[in-house]
């Protein structure tokens, strides 16, 4: 099972908080081998050399409210966490 660490960072004067990576972190790529934009968002990582640790949610189930919590509640994927910001999707698609 993945393990990492998630930091909370305070936005917009404290009136939302998002689980983002810190800075310095490997990103964490959120994906699930039935959506086909987790598997593109991977292929163009990839294709960039951009390290990232996958978390594939088919295999651990139990990360589903982590993405809820990044996305406000939905179960969808590809979600990216990476350089202190949450992508939701493949160049928002998704």
């Amino acid at each position: 099972m993945s393990s990492h660490r998630l930091s909370r960072d305070l936005t917009n004067q404290g009136r939302q908080s998002n689980l983002t990576t810190p800075d310095t972190a490997l990103p964490i790529l959120y994906t699930h081998p039935e959506c086909d934009f987790s598997n593109m968002l991977k292929e163009e990582l990839d294709e960039e050399g951009v390290k990232y640790e996958e978390i594939d949610l088919s295999l651990h189930e139990d990360q589903w409210p982590v993405v809820e919590k990044l996305t406000g509640g939905d179960r969808t994927t590809p979600v990216l966490l990476r350089n202190g910001e949450v992508e939701v999707g493949f160049h928002g698609i998704g």
